[in-house]
């Protein structure tokens, strides 16, 4: 089993938890380097925590109290995942005998109204929707549904919080560690070394205007707004801080059309900006920095004549480069590159460019053609396929997201989000939260 990062979880035990269950689930997922302890000295040297839970509320917050455990919970900028009581104990009050809790999370914790539902405690498998997957619950008392919630179900028709995220807390209604392999999906990004992924929101630009294609074929272009600017505010306010733009025009043409909006973009705003489509020199390339751009992704012109990637790799940097890399999969099973705006096969396979030597280039942002812009789910085995092959580089997913469990269920440390935001498939308010 492959085992994961050094990083040291820490359990925290206060006589009210589903420890065992919990320690399996990470020896389960290869996680080497945890430990139980009410010792709040102790879990500082944690890079992580887990605040586990089962029993009632009063009973638990007493044994918090008693060990300072309640103070280290209030004080720790470590992230934290709550499960089950443990998430409800960060909330205000719970109903649960009358309890004052830990009050991180503002809010009450219900009971389910027993006029209207017959079976308490809530036992079983649920659906949530954002997940796309059934987790193990086991409850009497719910979190309502808040502008903490990220993901939601129901129980007898009473909706409530799956999962709530506020500041470095994250915590689950459902139990991961009994919900299987979904469950130990959850667990293992919480444990990852960087178990935060990286959103890029995306604008593609055509004619000055935020559009969206299918596939990548012009002519299949929907307008979304008149005003990107307006757009990328929109990004921003709601706490966004990645925007990923490609310009249109410039990938057909190598003209670069839209570069004033992405120059007051970037003057405007304090979004982290990068960049495709028309860079196809050095020239264009230092405009675009000089604009105030993070990064610039260059493709057909480095597909064309890899010396160019070379150059911009050796002037710009490693950090300041992505590759483009837009395939469509042939006959064979294998993945063509192809250019100009996807309308142009290079005849040449992403397997055979990325194996030249590029011993600098970090950053691959890799789009499967067939999927992008129609909201089927992204290419996962693609991914799988070249991560396990390149390891030592960075791809950025994008095309065919569609839901929350997509951006959960890929690997990627970066990816990227378009129509799925511009259809209402997946809310700005809930990404922001993961």
């Amino acid at each position: 089993m492959k085992k994961n990062s050094k990083l040291k979880i820490g359990i925290l035990d206060y006589g009210a938890g589903n420890i065992r269950s919990v320690e399996n689930a990470l020896a389960r997922i290869g996680v080497e380097h945890f430990f139980v302890s009410n010792d709040p000295k102790k879990l500082e040297t944690a890079g992580k925590i887990i605040f586990p839970g089962v029993g009632r509320a009063a009973t638990a917050m007493r044994n918090l109290r008693a060990k300072n455990l309640d103070k280290f919970l209030h004080e720790t900028e470590k992230p934290v995942l709550g499960i089950c009581l443990g998430m409800q104990l960060l909330f205000d009050f719970s109903d649960e005998d009358s309890t004052e809790c830990l009050k991180i999370i503002p809010g009450k914790i219900k009971k389910f109204d027993e006029r209207s539902i017959t079976k308490i405690p809530h036992i079983g498998r649920n659906f949530v929707p954002e997940f796309d997957e059934y987790f193990y619950f086991v409850h009497s008392f719910f979190a309502p549904i808040s502008k903490f919630t990220i993901s939601e179900t129901e129980y007898s028709g009473q909706k409530f919080s799956a999962a709530v995220k506020f500041k470095n807390f994250f915590a689950t209604q459902f139990h991961p560690e009994k919900s299987g392999a979904v469950g130990e999906k959850i667990l293992r990004e919480f444990c990852a070394e960087k178990s935060k992924k990286e959103i890029w929101l995306a604008i593609d630009l055509l004619d000055g205007e935020c559009v969206r294609l299918t596939e990548g074929a012009f002519g299949s272009e929907k307008v979304y707004s008149k005003n990107p600017l307006e757009i990328a505010e929109k990004f921003e306010k709601f706490g966004f801080k990645n925007l990923h733009i490609v310009d249109l025009d410039g990938a057909k043409s190598g003209e670069n059309p839209n570069f004033k909006i992405v120059q007051k973009i970037c003057s405007i705003t304090d979004l982290k900006v990068q960049i495709g489509g028309g860079i196809r020199d050095l020239k264009t390339a230092q405009k675009y920095f000089d604009a105030g751009v993070f990064r610039i992704i260059v493709g057909s012109a480095a597909i064309e004549d890899p010396e160019f990637l070379r150059e911009c790799l050796s002037k710009f940097g490693a950090e300041k480069i992505v590759l483009g890399v837009d395939v469509r999969q042939n006959s064979d099973q294998n993945f063509e590159i192809f250019i100009h705006g996807w309308e142009k096969n290079s005849g040449i396979l992403a397997d055979d460019f990325l194996s030249q030597k590029f011993p600098e280039l970090k950053n691959i942002l890799m789009t499967d053609i067939s999927k992008d812009g129609k909201l089927t789910g992204p290419n996962f085995k693609m991914y799988e396929k070249f991560m396990k092959k390149f390891p030592e580089k960075n791809f950025i997913a994008s095309g065919g997201i569609s839901k929350m469990s997509d951006i959960l269920n890929l690997k990627n440390r970066e990816i990227i989000v378009g129509k799925a935001i511009y259809e209402n498939k997946i809310s700005l308010e809930k990404l922001a939260k993961t």
